[in-house]
């Protein structure tokens, strides 16, 4: 344990010590021989040149030693009794950044990678590029569409992939189900987002990123379907499905997109 003295109390005690010698010496009426003079105002100076500048560099008389480190942790090192953070590692496996400069489309109008089921019927307009691509309807409560991601080349960031959706202009109103299954080796993940097609037109991206690999190789694929909900009935729907669109499912483009 350490004992601090009250700073204040040391300056006074110097100042009072060298007060009273020199009082003792100077005092009128007390004589003192020659040689006792000369050793008592002797004193006097060597009290005064050892108190008074430290006393002009330290006010409050505090005793100040060297500035140390001891004890101190270095330059990265946790303190005492505490762990030491670990360090940062950058991810193994490569694979780079998230861009999703890749993409392959699928769909109505496509050479590959989409099939349906229950009774559609084609329409010659209203999909992707700038709504005019060919698309599905129906009013098949059993009907279904699905496309898949087929075996596109080159990429990487199989462990992220987005996935969009064409939703036509016309004749798209029903609330439909979208359930994307994506596997990666022997992994499988079931995914399922409920849209209303009335309140949308163009791409809609699902809210989600899907993983059917690492960061630098495909080993799984994806498949996204989409089957009929319910129809449309929300509030103002009268005016909305003025067109009769709002029990109507459609299927247009869906797009797959990596990095």
């Amino acid at each position: 344990m350490t004992t601090q003295q009250d700073p204040s109390h040391e300056t006074v005690d110097r100042w009072a010590f060298a007060e009273t010698v020199e009082s003792d010496v100077r005092r009128p009426g007390v004589r003192l021989g020659p040689a006792l003079g000369a050793a008592a105002a002797a004193a006097v100076v060597v009290v005064a040149a050892a108190v008074i500048p430290q006393i002009k560099n330290d006010p409050l008389g505090t005793a100040r030693g060297p500035a140390t480190t001891a004890g101190r942790p270095a330059a990265g090192q946790a303190p005492a009794g505490q762990a030491s953070p670990a360090p940062q590692q950058t991810p193994q496996g490569g694979g780079g950044d998230l861009t999703y400069a890749n993409h392959a489309i699928a769909g109505p109008g496509g050479a590959c990678c989409s099939t349906s089921g229950g009774a559609w019927s084609p329409a010659a307009s209203g999909g992707y590029p700038e709504y005019t691509g060919p698309v599905r309807t129906t009013t098949d409560r059993n009907a279904w569409y699905e496309w898949n991601l087929g075996r596109p080349a080159g990429g990487a960031r199989w462990d992220q992939i987005k996935v969009r959706l064409w939703i036509p202009q016309a004749q798209a109103g029903a609330w439909v189900r979208v359930t994307v299954t994506s596997t990666a080796g022997s992994a499988s993940n079931v995914a399922t987002f409920d849209v209303a097609e009335q309140e949308y037109q163009g791409w809609y991206e699902l809210p989600a990123t899907f993983t059917i690999g690492t960061p630098d190789r495909r080993t799984g694929s994806a498949w996204v379907k989409m089957t009929y909900l319910r129809p449309y009935t929300d509030q103002a729907a009268a005016q909305a499905c003025a067109d009769d669109s709002c029990d109507r499912m459609a299927a247009a483009q869906a797009e797959f997109l990596w990095s």
